[in-house]
């Protein structure tokens, strides 16, 4: 949490204003589950989907789950271009 706070990761989120599609794993290790579920709800609060894959970690995570995020950001990418 520390690392967030020093790199003002949560002012520029805070002042980012396009769009987001926050992703992680369910078990994510390395991410502190405090600073996620603050993270999870800023992004909330700006309106914005949030994902969390079942029983995945940080990023190694299941074929299936990689599809299914990737399905996902085509949608919202749909939402811009088309």
């Amino acid at each position: 949490m520390q690392e967030a706070h020093q790199s003002s990761f949560f002012e520029a989120l805070q002042r980012y204003g396009r769009g987001i599609h926050l992703v992680y794993g369910e078990h994510d290790s390395y991410i502190a589950k405090v600073v996620r579920n603050e993270v999870i709800e800023k992004v909330r609060e700006k309106d914005q989907p949030v994902m969390i894959l079942p029983g995945q970690n940080h990023s190694h995570w299941s074929y299936d789950c990689f599809q299914q995020v990737f399905q996902c950001e085509l949608k919202m990418l749909n939402k811009y271009f088309l």
